[in-house]
């Protein structure tokens, strides 16, 4: 894994960083998972968002779930769904809308519980 991660191959990387964050390794984790995102590896931008999430760094994670969900991957847009589902509803469902699409069923979950929020919300409001 180390000998493609040093050839360039941004999925090796990602996987290389994948099993380093796994041994507790986070930081050169972060590093490799930076390099893969960087050559435009989407499970590395989602791994990545994931990693700066984890070490507090919220609008680092939500600008690299951002890049990963506007290129498709669906654990980004869940990630992405749930960091912005207090923030901004609106934009949450726009990302778990999405779900079918992706069969991704955490975001599918999350979309009726949004609903339905929305939903007790608005018949409080009459």
């Amino acid at each position: 894994m180390q000998r493609a991660a040093d050839a360039g191959h941004p999925g090796a990387m990602n996987n290389l960083g994948v099993l380093l964050y796994h041994e507790g390794a986070t930081e050169q984790a972060r590093t490799w998972y930076q390099r893969a995102a960087d050559a435009g590896d989407l499970d590395a931008m989602a791994n990545l968002g994931s990693l700066l999430h984890e070490q507090g760094d919220a609008e680092g994670a939500r600008t690299w779930w951002q890049q990963a969900a506007d290129a498709g991957h669906p654990g980004a847009m869940f990630n992405l769904g749930i960091l912005l589902h207090e923030q901004d509803p609106e934009a949450a469902r726009a990302w778990y809308q999405r779900a079918p699409d992706t069969r991704h069923p955490g975001a599918m979950a999350n979309l009726g519980a949004l609903l339905h929020e929305q939903r007790d919300a608005e018949e409080g409001s009459t």
